[in-house]
């Protein structure tokens, strides 16, 4: 349950949460009360549960406590600047599990720059301290930024770097098979509008870990148009794939909507997935087509269906999928 209403100062979640001013410290069982302080700032802290790391269930061993301050000024349409800091605590009764510093922030210059990235700074204390080496770990990095060269073309890029932290869970695990190596990635791309109603989208990346032993480079683009042959028609050609040491794959797909005055919709699609496995392992081939639409009902209500045929090496059958909403 969830109270976020603008025009109060105050508010609350309740239940499995995970909080917009506290992504970053994950999902939650329990309750986050906020309370905004002035047009700029806003503080708010979490008590509860921790959900099972593996399965996701219910679980009381592992309490999660935590606090948040932020601050935010401007508007999107000229300038605007956001923060949010937090500290977070994780136990299992008495026994320190997780302790760190989370930190969000993004500068928005209208519709020309913006910046944004995230940090978790792990606090070790204790017996995370003896295992990691060191008082404080930066466990995650992100950053991504976007520049709009002119208007028809928009410039991004994106930096990332993750490292595997101990928790009480992972405690008695020998520092031999703890694979604590930084794994960390970075990515470009790039939006361009082309004559008549087109857009092409293209992106390049990599990851890796320290060692250079895992190294992947990804690459997807996408080619689409409006009004193809009618007015509020839509067709869009992409593709992706990947490359690494141990396999490569590629998935192209083409779709066609059609939407019809009302909030009426129609779209059929075809893709496939051809993935080959390094020194001689196996090459599978998976296709799909599907077509489907969504049509608006009285009262506000709406009711979509969509149906997909699998066929090739791993997969082949029908699906159906209906959707009847408010």
């Amino acid at each position: 349950m969830t109270y976020d209403n603008p025009d109060s100062p105050f508010g609350f979640q309740a239940g499995r949460i995970v909080s917009r001013d506290m992504g970053g410290v994950g999902y939650t069982d329990g309750v986050l009360l906020t309370q905004k302080i002035g047009d700029s700032w806003r503080v708010g802290a979490l008590a509860g549960t921790r959900p099972h790391w593996e399965t996701s269930d219910f679980q009381t061993d592992i309490t999660k406590y935590g606090a948040f301050v932020g601050f935010e000024s401007g508007d999107r349409t000229g300038s605007r600047f956001e923060i949010r800091l937090a500290g977070v605590g994780e136990y299992h009764e008495s026994t320190l599990s997780r302790e760190f510093l989370y930190v969000r922030s993004s500068y928005y210059h209208g519709r020309m720059f913006d910046v944004r990235g995230s940090a978790q700074l792990d606090v070790n204390r204790a017996w995370r301290e003896d295992k990691a080496g060191e008082s404080v770990t930066l466990s995650a990095l992100f950053l991504r930024g976007r520049y709009r060269v002119s208007e028809t073309i928009t410039l991004g890029a994106g930096y990332d770097t993750r490292e595997n932290y101990y928790s009480y869970e992972t405690r008695s695990v020998p520092d031999s098979l703890f694979r604590n190596a930084a794994r960390y990635g970075a990515r470009v791309s790039g939006d361009m509008k082309l004559p008549m109603k087109s857009r092409v989208h293209v992106e390049l990346g990599f990851r890796d870990t320290e060692g250079g032993a895992d190294e992947t480079i990804f690459y997807s683009g996408q080619l689409s148009k409006r009004d193809l042959f009618f007015k509020r028609m839509r067709a869009s050609l992409r593709f992706a794939g990947f490359m690494s040491g141990y396999a490569t794959g590629l998935n192209p797909s083409v779709r066609i909507s059609q939407s019809i005055r009302g909030g009426h919709s129609l779209h059929t699609s075809f893709g496939l997935y051809d993935y080959t496995v390094e020194d001689g392992g196996p090459e599978r081939l998976n296709q799909w087509a599907r077509i489907g639409g969504q049509a608006q009902l009285p009262a506000r209500l709406y009711v979509s269906g969509e149906y997909q045929y699998d066929w090739g090496d791993d997969s082949e059958g029908h699906r159906l999928l209906a959707e009847l909403g408010y």
